[in-house]
């Protein structure tokens, strides 16, 4: 008997083959688990973890957990790492880690060492040290590791979609302690440099409006930034007079000499001396306050890989950001027009604008940060990182205003100096930055799966490729805490023998009441390899494509058909391994109840197994199981309206006639089995069992049974042999 602790509607469950009494659940949505390139992270009870996403399509995914484009979500182009150190632990020391991502399946390619079947990167701690999730076999020695940019997840979401799925969470696995890449750009407040004796040399560069300016104290131009505006102040009159009149922009800038150009002014002597002791030069670098924080949008070492470039605009105190992603560039010089991926037009950092910059950008790759510079007051415009160099013209014309519009194709740079998000230096400007990382702690199975706490729906729960036996009792804990999930596991990439071996591993001791909450599918099947353009194939864990079957059948008969048969068609796998008759035989006759895809001549690559992990009778099959969750929370629902009613007569007639039509027409859909209602089920809400005292406890009870209906297994033909007089069973 339960504990009633607060109001509201309790149901007790009783599974026995006569009378069971349920709890409830509506249609199914898919719930995918698994490391992803990127993904919307969140911090919760201090940890760093995945935010459920609901889609409804691949392209989705793409945009959301990978790069943006199905040419980068399956590169398919393995990276090579060095061994460099001996480890029989998870922990993994190599030459770099650059460009390893997350999901990454290792494996060795020479020297000494073995790793085990789809050993996978779960961590990259540092610029050489990286951990896996199955110990190495064999110590690793000076070995060539290949690490192909690939995961699970990517592959289980695209069969759903491609099998006919239609909604899907993603919860992206990531370590506790992952940080998102950012950098904080400084104000673009001028900056006075007071100087010795200044050589001016005017030439005919630029129709003649150039200076070359050589210090001879000190180093003050080392921070100048092409594109920099430039003032003078103690210049004395003469030819080179207009200094103190007009506006002057950096070209280029080493420690000891400035050269610069301007839009109007008279001719430049070629040489001019100014001896004069101290000049003040204003312009330059940013000042040393920050004012705009560019981030990626989800913590990781994925927005190492995000470029982001700030150019003035036309319009008066106003700049344009433009953002680039790369996965391999690691330097500006690498970074192209075909790299950009956002641009964001007319942009100003003043909180009461229309255009304020924080407010303004939407986008799925970065989020703007307001740093409240005080150098510039409420324009605290950021400094932009546009360069000069390779111009073909400069736009510099005779406007009062300086303008300066930097495009990439335009100008054909193959320097264009933009910076990169979370390294701390790019073309020689250094700003404040956060390197994004994975983290190093992984969180518990339990803590990622609690992230489905805000999801309302029934759930169909698969954490694709994982058949870890931890993992895997998490999940199945999970979802008979919650009554309305169930799991769909796969089953290890491995023999008959040894997966019917670790898969009876699972929901053992205090976990066994759990069992019946998920199924386990086997084997691996092949599809059209998304990253080949030679039509190549790739081995994949079924769970996805196999959600895809759950929620068809939901849809077009219901939660009481078994999710199998040869109706139940994976329709994108290609091929799938035999499984021999006595393979199938031993798994047939194991009460691990693994579930298997075969090959069905005139149907096409099946389903064909419908059983829970759980050997009970009652429940071991799937569509039980889910009919019983189906039922659960749905009868839940329907009577959430008597917390607090009146609790007579009058109240047990109406809850009697809500639950009973309830059932009748699920009964008449084919969920129960009967050939009349009274037969597939009976509800009972009156003073037999709401008694004196019950009523006084403020306790309403509704008893509820029905008549499940049970897959047929076992089809079973016998013929009579009329003329011999024998008969022949056949088992089909």
């Amino acid at each position: 008997m339960a504990t009633y602790n607060k109001p509201g509607v309790y149901i007790e469950e009783t599974l026995t083959p006569n009378v069971p009494i349920f709890s409830v659940t509506s249609e199914s949505v898919a719930a995918f688990i698994g490391f992803s390139d990127r993904g919307p992270t969140t911090t919760s009870n201090g940890n760093v973890v995945g935010v459920p996403t609901l889609l409804t399509n691949w392209n989705e995914f793409v945009n959301l957990f990978s790069y943006g484009a199905n040419t980068n979500t399956f590169s398919g182009t393995p990276n090579t790492i060095l061994s460099n150190a001996v480890s029989s632990s998870a922990t993994i020391t190599c030459a770099s880690t650059d460009k390893l991502q997350i999901g990454s399946v290792v494996t060795v390619v020479t020297g000494t060492g073995t790793l085990q079947s789809d050993t996978k990167v779960i961590s990259v701690t540092s610029a050489t040290v990286f951990v896996v999730d199955k110990v190495p076999t064999v110590a690793l020695s000076n070995a060539t590791l290949s690490a192909a940019p690939d995961s699970d997840l990517k592959y289980a979401v695209k069969t759903f979609f491609d099998n006919g799925g239609s909604q899907a969470y993603i919860v992206r696995d990531i370590n506790n302690g992952a940080i998102k890449a950012s950098v904080d750009l400084r104000d673009q407040n001028a900056q006075t440099v007071v100087t010795g004796a200044l050589t001016l040399n005017g030439t005919t560069d630029y129709a003649t409006k150039v200076l070359s300016i050589t210090a001879t104290a000190g180093t003050p131009f080392a921070t100048f930034v092409p594109g920099s505006t430039v003032s003078f102040a103690g210049v004395p009159a003469g030819n080179y007079s207009f200094l103190n009149t007009n506006n002057w922009v950096v070209d280029s800038a080493t420690n000891t000499s400035l050269k610069i150009i301007a839009d109007t002014g008279s001719a430049i002597a070629s040489t001019t001396t100014a001896t004069t002791a101290s000049v003040t030069v204003t312009g330059g670098a940013p000042s040393s306050k920050t004012t705009l924080r560019v981030a990626a949008k989800q913590a990781g070492s994925w927005g190492n890989s995000l470029w982001v470039s700030v150019t003035p605009n036309a319009l008066a105190d106003h700049f344009d950001l433009e953002v680039y992603f790369d996965i391999s560039a690691t330097s500006s010089t690498e970074i192209t027009a075909a790299d950009l991926i956002e641009r964001f037009t007319y942009l100003n950092m003043d909180p009461t604008s229309a255009r304020y910059a924080p407010a303004v950008v939407s986008s799925t790759w970065i989020e703007l940060t307001d740093l409240v510079s005080s150098a510039t007051g409420a324009r605290r415009l950021p400094a932009f990182t546009g360069s000069w160099g390779g111009a073909t013209s400069y736009n510099v014309n005779s406007a009062a205003s300086y303008s300066f519009n930097w495009n990439v194709s335009s100008f054909s740079q193959t320097s264009p100096g933009e910076i990169r998000v979370g390294v701390a230096s790019e073309s020689n400007i250094t700003y404040s930055v956060v390197i994004g990382i994975d983290g190093t702690a992984q969180n518990s199975a339990s803590t990622t799966l609690s992230q489905l706490d805000s999801v309302t729906a029934p759930l169909l729960i698969n954490w694709a490729g994982n058949s870890n036996t931890t993992t895997i009792n998490a999940a199945l804990a999970y979802a008979a805490g919650r009554g309305d999930s169930f799991v769909i596991i796969d089953a290890a990439n491995e023999s008959v023998s040894t997966v019917l071996g670790t898969t009876t591993n699972i929901g053992i001791g205090s976990y066994a009441s759990n069992r019946n909450f998920g199924a386990a599918y086997y084997p691996y099947i092949v599809i059209a390899d998304p990253a080949s353009t030679t039509g190549g194939t790739r081995s994949i864990a079924p769970g996805g494509a196999i959600a895809a079957v759950y929620s068809e059948t939901d849809n077009s008969r219901g939660v009481f058909k078994a999710p199998a048969g040869s109706a139940s068609i994976v329709r994108t796998a290609v091929s799938v391994p035999s499984v021999s008759n006595t393979e199938f035989n031993l798994i047939s006759n194991n009460p691990t109840n693994l579930n298997i895809i075969r090959f069905v001549p005139g149907s096409g690559i099946c389903v064909m197994g419908a059983r829970t992990l759980s050997s009970s009778t009652a429940d071991k099959y799937v569509p039980v199981r889910r009919t019983l969750n189906y039922l659960g929370s749905n009868l839940k629902n329907i009577t959430a309206f008597a917390v607090f009613e009146p609790n007579d007569s009058n109240l047990w007639v109406v809850v009697n006639g809500v639950v009973s039509s309830f059932l009748n027409d699920f009964w008449r859909r084919g969920g129960l089995a009967g050939s009349t209602a009274s037969q597939a089920f009976y509800v009972k809400c009156d003073s037999s069992i709401n008694t004196v005292n019950s009523i006084n406890a403020g306790e309403l009870h509704i008893e509820v049974g029905v008549a499940l209906q049970k897959p047929a297994e076992f089809v079973i033909i016998r013929i009579g042999q009329l003329d011999g007089g024998a008969t022949v069973t056949t088992s089909v």
